[in-house]
Formats: C-alpha cells, structure tokens, sequence
C-alpha cells in the first residue's frame, strides 16, 4: 500500500514552513503525536518511530492506544482533566509582558494580543495567571513577579484554587488589610525597606521585606498584609526601574 510514497517527492524547505505554521494552530505535540501515527499507518517500526521523533517509546505505545480506542479524542494530551476531547493547542511561544500601563499582557508569536488584564482588578489578575500556570502556559516565575509573592506562595494558591474553586481566592483576611492598620509612617518604612531590598538585588517578598522590617524597626507586619499594600502601591512593577535608576545614577 505505500508503494505510492516512493513516487512522492519531498521538498525540505516546504516541509519547514508547512510544520511552522501546523505548530502554531494546533501545537507541536499534537503535530508530533499526528506524525507518528501516520507513519505507524503506514508500517514503520515503532521504536524507528519514537527515535525519530525523540518520543519515548511508552509515550508512543500510549498514544497508539488512545488513538485505537478513542478516535481523533486520542490525540489530546491523555493528563488533561475531564478526558477532555477537544485538542488544545500547546503554544511554545506566548510572551508575557507588562505595558507601560501597569497592564499584564500575554502576547502569541502569531498573535499581536491574545490577553489583557488591567493590574487594578488584584483577584482577577490572580485567578486567570493561576490558570495559566495550571495548564502550563506561563512559568510559575512569571505569576510570583506579577502578583508580588514568593514561587512558593504561587504554588499554594494554585493548589487551592484546583482544590476548592475561585471563591478560595477571596482573602479571608481581607478587614486586617484596610488602609488605617497601615499608617503612613508604616507604609514609609515598607516603601523604604522594599526600594533598599530591590536596589541591592535583595529579596522582596513579603516574608524578606516583614523580617527585614522587624530586625530594622521591631514593628512586627504581617507577611500576607506587606503582600497586599506591596501590590497596591504598585512596587512589584518597579523592581527592576529602582536598580536601573540606581546604577544609572552612580554612573553620572
């Protein structure tokens, strides 16, 4: 039945553009998964397949049975919750961006803008960056620099968004944060303890910046409070600004 392959001729340039633009609709792990079971069709051996394609051989054999079971279904990635049956695109090249605005913006390669979300909206911002880390979209990195916490704390949020839903979001603590807990001789000094932190490449999550405070001042702040005035204030957007400035200052 492949007789008709030998007859067909194969240009490497076309092939390069064609798995270009196959990859930026549908992914390339979904294209890979497409590739190795056409060449299972058509009678290659499948550890030659799963080398080729530098699939592991288990992988391979998954798909296989996936695919034999399920139909098209099989394709998706066989992790994903609910047996999902929809094929999801596994984009490689998203960007994530801060505007000028203070906006967080997530931008595809082929896509000028596929997501804005205005930085005032705090539990909005949370619970669509969390989302995306949940289906690997953007780095855990990325969602503590935003939101102003640690990696870690990015990690518990996440585990409690997928166990207990949005509303898990929603500070419970949220009448210890109005704005007369924190005087503004308080706010002075976290403003003061953040830009030296952030100016000497230190560490400016809220548990550095209360334990730097306390040793400073013997004012004891909590942790998930300096978390909250930090983003309010709009300090994490400027981590990076307040070392430039310092060492464009130190230069002249």
């Amino acid at each position: 039945m492949s007789n008709y392959l030998n007859k067909l001729e194969f240009s490497e340039s076309k092939s390069k553009k064609r798995l270009e633009k196959a990859y930026s609709l549908m992914g390339k792990a979904v294209i890979n998964r497409i590739i190795a079971y056409a060449l299972y069709l058509l009678g290659a051996n499948r550890e030659d397949i799963a080398d080729s394609l530098s699939m592991p051989k288990g992988t391979l054999l998954c798909l296989l049975t996936r695919l034999s079971q399920n139909g098209l279904a099989g394709l998706s990635d066989g992790r994903i919750k609910n047996n999902a049956t929809i094929i999801r695109a596994e984009s490689t090249d998203l960007k994530y961006e801060v505007e000028r605005n203070g906006n967080i913006c997530i931008k595809s390669g082929t896509v000028k803008s596929i997501l804005e979300i205005a930085t005032a909206d705090i539990l909005r911002k949370k619970i669509i960056l969390l989302t995306f880390l949940e289906n690997k979209l953007i780095s855990r990195d990325m969602v503590a620099r935003s939101l102003g916490i640690s990696t870690r704390h990015v990690g518990n949020l996440l585990k409690r968004l997928c166990a207990k839903g949005t509303l898990s979001m929603l500070d419970q603590r949220i009448g210890q944060q109005q704005d007369y807990v924190y005087t503004p001789e308080i706010k002075s000094e976290l403003i003061l303890q953040f830009t030296v932190n952030a100016s000497r490449g230190g560490k400016t999550s809220g548990n550095a910046i209360a334990s730097d405070i306390q040793e400073r001042t013997h004012v004891e702040l909590s942790e998930r409070s300096i978390r909250y005035h930090i983003s309010k204030l709009g300090l994490n957007m400027i981590t990076e600004k307040i070392k430039e400035l310092i060492c464009s200052q130190k230069k002249t």
